[in-house]
């Protein structure tokens, strides 16, 4: 079930968005439900805390006319729903720039107009595409880690990675994978609960259950699929093997 929020401050709007969303869930069968309509951002930011593993949709009106803009709030989900699909409703032409620049990669925006027919349309557009798109990730079931660097954003497919090492740099990740290291921003215990895969070997290494060759109880080492080992501390090997079922 893909749920969705709505923030839009004008009552009337936020009451067209619900009978759009709600009315063509129903027409349409789709496993959605709209969970959250509100004017007020902290309302949707509080039930991200509470239910942390969220990915949703997110429509949000960019001109909320309090302490967070629609804008703004969008830049505090992305902080919890990575990958959450949000689309901004604005009476504001050209406003991508501003998306840009706060790089909330937002999936499109609907421009309010007073045509409620092309209103329509374009909501059911949107959620047309993204219910498409998370319907096909999970027919071939294959789920990504969105990794940050560099100014830009990769989706590695959690098949592909081998596991996650604190770097020297203070806060810094290395994410070892098929395809090479990706040295990013991150917190190893969110790491952790990203996927059942992941395993914390120690504080500073999460592996990835199925690249796990071998562990080697005299040299206190864990082998990958690639070649490369990494010490177990000896107090952990036990642990480590009862989480890996080995």
């Amino acid at each position: 079930m893909i749920p969705i929020f709505i923030c839009e401050d004008d009552s009337v709007q936020r009451n067209n968005l619900e009978y759009c969303i709600n009315n063509y869930i129903v027409m349409e069968n789709l496993s959605m439900k709209l969970v959250c309509s509100t004017d007020d951002p902290q309302t949707i930011l509080d039930h991200l805390k509470r239910h942390p593993k969220t990915m949703g949709i997110y429509f949000l009106d960019v001109d909320l006319g309090l302490h967070l803009d629609g804008v703004q709030l969008a830049v505090e989900i992305r902080k919890i729903d990575t990958m959450g699909s949000i689309v901004f409703v604005t009476s504001h032409r050209g406003l991508a720039t501003s998306f840009f620049k706060h790089k909330v990669e937002a999936f499109g925006y609907i421009v309010k107009e007073s045509n409620q027919i092309n209103f329509k349309n374009e909501i059911i557009d949107c959620l047309q595409t993204i219910y498409h798109r998370y319907t096909q990730a999970e027919k071939t079931n294959e789920k990504f880690f969105k990794i940050k660097m560099a100014g830009k954003i990769y989706l590695v497919s959690i098949a592909d990675i081998l596991f996650f090492e604190t770097s020297e740099v203070q806060r810094k990740i290395i994410a070892h994978s098929k395809d090479g290291e990706f040295l990013f921003t991150g917190v190893m215990k969110e790491i952790e609960a990203f996927s059942s895969k992941f395993i914390q070997v120690h504080k500073s290494l999460i592996a990835n259950r199925d690249h796990v060759r071998s562990l080697d109880n005299e040299e206190m080492t864990i082998y990958f699929s690639n070649g490369d080992k990494r010490p177990i501390p000896p107090k952990r090997m036990r642990e480590v093997k009862r989480l890996l079922e080995l």
